[in-house]
């Protein structure tokens, strides 16, 4: 029984581990080591010292792609039952039952944490039960009524009365988003880092909110909820080698070691991008389009590109953002020629104008580039991605819209 250990003589690590590095740190009165899972490459670190007060926290980076609030949808809804503890809210029973001294669950612009605490032996192994359970075999894939009940759904109270739509992180961040701070920071984060993950907003602009389908949010977590991906933290005074043996026989070994591309990238320096994205159009779609348009066409839109400011980026790629959210609300309302359908034509073709020299952006040109999406399996591929058949729908909207013009 290895507890509150001073060194690695002290402590016989399972064979399932590997140490990278232990050392005393004077600061805590600890001993710290860091490990990694063989099979699983999950990543743990121990502070062992004379705290009663232990704590386990399991975290997963999971930087969002949009503003649809995922990785806070995930927090909540992973703790709604899992495999091993099948209730409605295992986290409002511990709540109510547990001698815990902290117990939470957190949403970062770019990770999220799930730690618990408690003085009592039993009822810490208890709560790292739950939770490991919680965020390796949730519910969520069994039932979908979890999504809509924390994330969003629609609501209507009354025949007369207007559909609207209701969720626990839905109304949450309606509430956030009634203070000027939250709305200001958002903002200040999203012009500082346009290129990075901290340009969205990581527990969901409400606006964005119901963009989520729940096999989008489902995608979100098999991709980051992996050990592979995750980071295990034990502190305190207990039985060091026991826990880890724990973690590996009922969670960890289950788990082979998968890549999960999940770093944060940082943000470039303006000019440096620019010629970055030129650079890597030119590479993949220069000889082409040249065949096509015309080097002097080409060479234009390459000069336009280099020469737009820092605001005109950040006005394209908001409007790179609302013909695709347009256009994914026009496929839910199933009409081509719908308002929604229109928005997204009129804001793709503002995009492509940022780009694309007047003379090279007529309306046949906008209407076969659009059909090339369905055909070129690059491009569908990507609009695959916003819905099932979004390419080719795209192209009976642009060709709906230019019969309306």
């Amino acid at each position: 029984m290895a507890r509150s250990i001073k060194s690695l003589d002290e402590i016989k690590i399972p064979e399932a581990y590997t140490v990278e590095k232990s050392e005393y740190v004077k600061e805590t009165d600890s001993f710290a080591i860091t490990l990694r899972h063989k099979l699983s490459n999950a990543r743990i670190l121990v502070f062992s010292n004379s705290d009663d007060n232990k704590v386990f926290n399991i975290g997963f980076r999971t930087p969002p792609e949009d503003d649809t609030g995922v990785p806070h949808i995930i927090e909540h809804t992973v703790l709604c039952g899992s495999k091993n503890f099948p209730v409605k809210d295992p986290f409002v029973e511990l709540v109510k039952g547990s001698l815990n001294t902290f117990l939470n669950a957190t949403t970062y612009p770019d990770k999220t944490l799930y730690p618990v605490a408690s003085c009592n032996d039993k009822d810490f192994e208890n709560l790292m039960h739950v939770y490991m359970d919680a965020v390796l075999y949730p519910n969520i894939y069994k039932y979908e009524e979890i999504f809509k009940q924390e994330g969003w759904h629609y609501e209507l109270e009354d025949k007369d009365l207007p559909l609207t739509y209701n969720g626990v992180v839905y109304n949450e961040m309606k509430g956030a988003y009634s203070s000027e701070e939250r709305v200001l920071d958002c903002f200040v984060m999203s012009q500082l880092f346009p290129d990075t993950t901290y340009h969205y907003e990581s527990g969901g602009d409400p606006k964005s909110i119901p963009d989520l389908t729940y096999e989008a949010y489902l995608d979100f977590h098999r991709k980051y909820y992996h050990p592979s991906n995750s980071y295990i933290y034990l502190y305190g005074d207990m039985d060091v080698e026991e826990r880890l043996i724990w973690m590996d026989e009922n969670y960890l070994k289950d788990f082979p070691a998968i890549s999960v591309s999940s770093e944060i990238k940082k943000q470039e320096k303006f000019e440096s991008m620019k010629q970055r994205v030129i650079a890597e159009n030119e590479a993949a779609y220069g000889q082409e389009a040249r065949k096509r348009h015309g080097g002097g066409a080409v060479d234009g839109s390459s000069r336009k590109l280099s020469g737009m400011t820092e605001q005109e980026w950040g006005q394209m790629q908001e409007e790179e953002k609302g013909y695709q959210a347009a256009l994914l609300r026009a496929m839910q309302a199933g009409d081509p020629a719908g308002e929604d359908a229109q928005e997204a034509c009129r804001l793709h073709r503002a995009w492509l104008s940022r780009c694309w020299t007047p003379e090279l952006l007529t309306d046949e040109a906008h209407i076969q580039l659009v059909e090339m999406y369905g055909q070129d399996e690059r491009f569908t591929a990507f609009y695959e991605k916003i819905a099932p058949g979004c390419a080719v729908f795209f192209a009976q909207a642009v060709r709906a819209f230019y019969r309306r013009k």
